[in-house]
């Protein structure tokens, strides 16, 4: 049965009174048992609230920075309890009385779990009901109950007797729409056979090697399954469910060649490939000169659930190659032009037996691909690992990988050069452990050697060396929150891509203080306090429109400015979970007072953790003041797409020559920082000059 169950604050001391500072999840997101939710704050200890089953999050009750309290409700966590398990669902019915029953249990009635087909007539809850809101799973709760369904292996084209080669899934394990239960190979293409419904697995019904075609019973599981009124259920369904693309594409049939001329030469081109548009090449196999014989691989081609080669139907001599690797293409897309010959010949990238064996590599090409030892090569330039002299490479980088889809993106996700990879599978084919041994092996090689990992290759950044402190005293681990955590991956992303250049200058403030001073006690008995930062906002505001360029982003290809017609400011607040940026909308149009009064409402939401995502988004340009605090400059970081940022620190009286004396002056040290792929030093000092013109004649805001 599906439930959603509204999860608490447990009733334990640790919890009373305290607040939350740091929500670890998102709503949608997968959770296992144990995984934190939430961290809160008493006092001045923190502790994790984990999350007490397995589950999504469908929806959050508290907020960042309530107070909270034993048995507060935090979030609605949907989660999946088998109907035939009195127990469990006893004991969560007890924990968690406002939990929604959506799926009947038929242990209720005492009906014994029916086995149905995962035919278009059956509509199942998991991955149905799942895309609809609460109301209308509530709606369809008395149309579903708990059922053995058989999945079966759907349309793969005419193709049949097709090979498991593996088995994804074990008896017990939980699947969800899509998930990958076992892999098929053809001579063409290797694909992952995905779930079209979910629940658990309770029987295997094939074994690795044995030739299964559509329509035949791949695995058993026991999920939610309409039983009455499916014709009303189907209706609501249709109209609420996400459309789904079709899943299986269909192995690569032969291609139809286009002659290019009536001589000899002939254009390959994409087949029919089950409907998909847009796949990925991840592999060109072929070079100009190569000499094909007819069924040759040319590219391979991967989509979610899928890679297959694509051959070439006639024999002839590669002539040009037009496509490369990342690209994506469709069906009918052109890939190589040939040079059409009656030859069967080999291309001559492949070697002969008595070559291959002669140099030390096996006669069989995926397994030379996957168990050769070393290489004479260095480590590819795009690979985050880097050990050169420890990495197994294959000899020969014409050969592919033999790995199935899910093993690819695995690999993908993870940065690692299949090619390197040894397979301990049927034919050598790289299995996700084969991947996660390899990886563990180079972690351990790397620690040992004293070899550091570059996870940051590509930036031309070495990695900073792990150091062991308590070899020098006492350490304590304190974990950072989440805001500074994402703070910090903004601001590395941010000094790493943009040129950082920062002007510096002192700004007469003198009038504009005493101006403020008289103003007030006047403002004070309205309620109203009013700081330097509304003249600076009012200032930067003018200076944006005098100047476009610094109200501007760049494009992400670095050919276009896109010039704002709108003068949104942030303002960057101190708070104690970290660095926070609300925004302040439309300042030219808000006078001094509203934008003081304005400001110190966000200020003071911002460090109370109460402010709307949409209250931080928009900004033109930030303000980064640290005239509280005290310094002379500093360079502010750019906050991306801005291009520029103004840092301010502490006032300070200066004597300053008139021309025939010095008099003393109150001056504002102000620093900017700005992107120099957008604004040059020149442009900056005249920016610095408006605003300056600005604050030290307080009657210029009015112009």
């Amino acid at each position: 049965m599906l439930r959603f169950i509204e999860i608490e604050t447990p009733d334990d001391e640790r919890f009373r009174n305290s607040e939350i500072i740091s929500i670890e999840v998102l709503e949608g997101e997968r959770v296992n048992t144990g995984d934190v939710l939430f961290i809160v704050r008493k006092d001045t200890e923190t502790h994790e609230l984990p999350a007490p089953y397995d589950g999504r999050v469908a929806e959050f009750i508290a907020s960042l920075g309530d107070r909270i309290t034993a048995r507060t409700p935090l979030l609605w966590l949907e989660t999946l309890i088998l109907a035939d398990d009195p127990a469990l669902v006893n004991q969560i019915t007890k924990a968690h009385p406002n939990s929604d029953l959506l799926i009947n249990s038929p242990s209720k009635s005492g009906a014994e779990p029916e086995s149905v087909s995962t035919s278009k007539d059956s509509k199942t809850a998991d991955g149905e009901i799942e895309k609809l809101s609460k109301t209308k799973q509530l709606e369809l709760a008395d149309t579903f109950t708990m059922a053995n369904i058989d999945l079966k292996v759907p349309d793969i084209g005419e193709a049949e007797d097709i090979e498991v080669i593996e088995i994804l899934v074990a008896v017990g394990d939980k699947v969800s729409i899509e998930d990958p239960l076992v892999t098929l190979e053809t001579d063409k293409a290797s694909m992952d056979v995905p779930a079209s419904e979910a629940g658990e697995v309770t029987e295997i019904l094939v074994n690795v090697g044995d030739k299964i075609s559509e329509g035949s019973t791949i695995v058993r599981l026991i999920g939610a399954v309409a039983t009455t009124d499916v014709a009303s259920a189907a209706k609501i369904l249709e109209a609420e469910k996400a459309k789904q693309a079709d899943t299986f594409p269909e192995p690569a049939p032969t291609p139809i060649p286009t002659p290019k001329n009536r001589d000899s030469l002939v254009t390959v081109m994409v087949p029919d490939i089950g409907g998909d548009s847009s796949v990925d090449i991840i592999e060109v196999l072929v070079d100009v000169g190569d000499i094909i014989a007819v069924e040759d691989g040319l590219i391979t081609l991967e989509t979610d659930k899928a890679s297959m080669d694509v051959p070439s139907s006639v024999a002839g001599v590669v002539k040009s190659i037009l496509v490369k690797v990342g690209d994506t293409v469709s069906q009918g897309t052109e890939i190589v032009v040939l040079s059409e010959t009656n030859s069967p010949e080999k291309k001559p990238v492949e070697k002969s037996v008595e070559a291959a064996k002669a140099e030390g590599i096996d006669e069989s090409p995926v397994d030379s691909a996957v168990t050769t030892s070393a290489s004479k090569e260095p480590a590819q330039a795009d690979s985050p690992i880097i050990l050169q002299a420890t990495i197994a490479t294959p000899a020969n980088n014409t050969i592919s990988a033999h790995a199935n889809p899910s093993v690819r993106k695995f690999a993908r996700e993870l940065g690692v050069d299949l090619k390197a990879v040894p397979g301990s599978g049927r034919k050598g084919r790289i299995t996700k452990e084969d991947v996660q041994k390899f990886v563990k092996g180079v972690v351990q090689v790397a620690s040992s050697s004293g070899t550091s990992l570059n996870l940051t290759q590509g930036s031309g950044i070495p990695p900073i060396p792990a150091v062991d402190f308590s070899k020098f005293g006492d350490t304590e681990v304190s974990p950072l929150s989440k805001i500074k955590r994402l703070t910090a991956e903004n601001l590395h992303r941010s000094w790493v891509n943009i040129p950082h250049v920062t002007y510096s200058d002192y700004i007469d403030i003198t009038e504009l203080e005493k101006f403020r001073g008289e103003m007030k006690a006047e403002l004070a008995k309205q309620g109203i306090k009013i700081t330097p930062l509304a003249f600076q906002m009012k200032a930067l505001a003018s200076a944006l429109k005098a100047f476009p360029t610094f109200n501007s982003s760049l494009e992400p290809g670095g050919h276009n400015l896109i010039l704002k017609k709108y003068f949104n400011i942030g303002i960057a607040v101190d708070t104690p979970a970290g660095l926070m940026v609300p925004v302040v909308k439309d300042v030219d149009q808000k006078g001094i007072v509203e934008l003081g009064k304005e400001v110190g409402e966000l200020a003071q939401r911002a460090r109370d953790r109460k402010l709307k995502p949409i209250e931080m988004q928009g900004a033109c340009i930030t303000i980064s003041s640290l005239g509280g605090i005290g310094g002379t400059s500093f360079t502010p970081i750019v906050n991306p797409p801005e291009v520029a940022i103004l840092g301010v620190t502490r006032s300070e009286m200066k004597p300053v020559w008139n021309g025939s004396e010095f008099i003393p002056r109150l001056m504002l040290p102000v620093s900017l920082a700005f992107d120099h792929r957008v604004i040059d030093g020149a442009e900056a000092a005249r920016f610095v000059n408006h605003v300056a013109a600005k604050l030290s004649d307080i009657r210029r805001l009015m112009l």
